[in-house]
């Protein structure tokens, strides 16, 4: 099993493929991921950790980011599942990221908790998308009434 660090900068960018202990002295890296690699075969695995290598939670407000799914791209699934746990409630959701190799991290899960911790409420943020989902069908059925319309007007 190869296993590699990944530094995080608070603006997003990264350094891959680096030791722990190359990461734990560049102050700068603000988040640490380890990635691990059994074979071609298997799934990579990221784990949030601290500079001395111990698994780290990562709250925001009153929601934990609980646990990081392998990457489901060898299995067939499109996604990594990331569990995402409601402090305030004790509820445990389940979201999945789309995004592969690290940029999952500060790409989708960092975004995903900010905005929970805006919103204060999974169940908020699942209608938010939905609205958003229905929002967008609503522009696109308007478009194609415009054209529609701009048809027969033509006629």
């Amino acid at each position: 099993m190869a296993t590699t660090y990944i530094g995080i900068f608070s603006d997003g960018t990264s350094i891959e493929d680096i030791s722990l202990e190359t990461a734990g002295r560049i102050e700068d890296i603000v988040y640490i991921l380890k990635k691990e690699e059994e074979s071609s075969i298997h799934p990579t695995t990221y784990t949030l950790i601290d500079k001395n290598g111990n698994n780290r939670y990562l709250d925001k407000g009153n929601f934990r980011l609980l646990h990081i799914g392998a990457d489901g791209m060898y299995s067939g699934a499109n996604h990594r599942d990331i569990k995402i746990k409601d402090l305030r409630l004790d509820k445990i959701y389940n979201y999945k990221a789309t995004q592969h190799g690290a940029t999952f991290f500060y790409g989708e899960v960092l975004p995903l908790l900010e905005k929970l911790d805006e919103i204060g409420s999974w169940e908020m943020y699942q209608k938010l998308i939905e609205l958003d989902k229905a929002y967008k069908e609503i522009e696109q059925l308007k478009t194609k009434v415009k054209t529609l319309e701009d048809k027969l007007a033509d006629r």
